[in-house]
């Protein structure tokens, strides 16, 4: 979507000039090599006058008169940076309720220690699978655990439930001297992630991510290493 700026002041000034008035304009010149822009200028004052020293100067980011942002908004990183910047890796990402279901879920269901590991709603839709069909999904036989998912899918299908089933890994980061983390892909953990649609899928790995190092940081900077 392209920035389009406002011409407010230009505006008002024209609406002035018959009173012989023009709003007084602050010129700005950026560090970063960006063009000389000029913004209303916003009076300020020193609090303490004894104190050394120009009152500082405030430049407005919106316009006062619109609210129209001056500048573009910072782009915001893409889903694509994020997962890289939080080390997560897609192992896999399947459309669901669709059967047969890739060879990486099976094993997901073979191993998982608890039903708490699943997303809302696999896991209810597992535990109102009857006593048979949970036994094939969880037993690592690739025919018995095809037809279990399958009787999953149909139960998905009956109740509206769709979306995207994903595997998202991450190395499990140590906290380390000095207040960084550390981390081996060598030794990493999964989970088992469900959302509406692709999109959003990658943003909860994402999410996931970012808040196992934010964690990882949080202990280290306290000295939990």
């Amino acid at each position: 979507m392209t920035h389009q700026p406002c011409n407010c002041v230009a505006d008002f000034n024209l609406k002035l000039r018959d009173h012989n008035t023009r709003i007084v304009e602050t010129i700005g010149i950026p560090r970063d090599g960006r063009a000389m822009f000029t913004r209303p200028t916003i009076t300020t004052e020193k609090i303490e006058s004894r104190k050394r020293g120009r009152a500082a100067i405030a430049v407005p980011g919106f316009c006062p008169f619109c609210g129209n942002r001056y500048e573009p908004a910072p782009a915001k990183p893409s889903i694509y940076n994020r997962l890289f910047d939080a080390n997560v890796r897609m192992e896999c990402m399947w459309p669901f309720p669709v059967s047969p279901a890739p060879e990486k879920l099976a094993d997901v269901f073979e191993y998982a220690d608890d039903e708490q590991d699943f997303p809302e709603p696999l896991r209810d839709l597992v535990r109102s699978l009857d006593d048979r069909s949970r036994e094939e999904l969880y037993s690592g036989d690739s025919v018995d655990f095809q037809e279990a998912f399958s009787d999953l899918c149909g139960d998905a299908y009956r109740k509206g439930v769709h979306g995207w089933l994903g595997i998202a890994a991450n190395p499990i980061p140590k906290p380390s001297v000095g207040g960084g983390v550390s981390f081996s892909w060598g030794y990493y953990r999964t989970k088992l992630l469900f959302a509406p649609t692709a999109e959003q899928l990658l943003e909860n790995a994402a999410e996931w991510g970012e808040a196992k190092f934010a964690a990882a940081h949080a202990a280290a900077e306290s000295g939990e290493a």
